[in-house]
């Protein structure tokens, strides 16, 4: 499969790789840490652990976690380069159907792109469990800000079922940094 790719693409992944690899050692693995692709295109992770990459032009993360964690039954990252104001306007019905852009107090570049990089570490938390297929309608955004000079969180609820205990109206937190131009957002449950 990756044979086929354009070398950007490829560097990109083994970027990611890279970062699991690094990920994985860096919690106490110590087994081959290269990692296959299963049929569906997921990462495949060492037995008794599960985890999420996320690449971006020449930056990559990885997060990794034991797959018998009590406290952890989903992980997705992402990360995205903020974008553009322009391209922010032109994709934000899109990414954020469920609300006119702004509730954030955030500038249109940062918010979308927050908002983008959460649902996709949604998905990607999300899939590996239940197969589905979601679009960016099918989680809604809540802003809070519980202090003047507390950072913004964004917290997502299901808009509708995603097969197993994932049903509508179930919540879950995005936590993210924003650095360097990007944002970086993990995803767990």
């Amino acid at each position: 499969m990756a044979r086929n790719w354009g070398e950007r693409r490829r560097n990109s992944f083994a970027a990611g790789r890279l970062a699991a690899a690094k990920a994985l050692t860096a919690v106490g693995y110590r087994g081959r840490t290269i990692l296959g692709i299963t049929s569906d295109g997921l990462p495949a992770w060492p037995p008794g652990w599960m985890g999420s990459i996320s690449h971006a032009e020449t930056v990559a993360t990885a997060v990794v976690v034991p797959a018998q964690s009590t406290e952890v039954s989903v992980l997705g990252i992402d990360l995205e380069r903020i974008i553009a104001p322009g391209t922010a306007a032109e994709i934000a019905t899109a990414i954020m159907p469920e609300a006119l852009p702004g509730a954030s107090g955030l500038t249109l570049a940062e918010e979308i792109t927050r908002v983008f990089s959460a649902k996709e570490a949604l998905y990607k938390a999300l899939f590996p469990q239940t197969r589905q297929v979601r679009g960016f309608e099918a989680a809604r955004v809540g802003w809070s800000r519980p202090c003047s000079h507390d950072p913004v969180t964004l917290k997502l609820t299901l808009t509708e079922d995603w097969g197993g205990e994932w049903l509508t109206g179930t919540s879950l937190t995005a936590f993210q940094v924003i650095g360097a131009n990007h944002v970086v957002t993990v995803v767990w449950c």
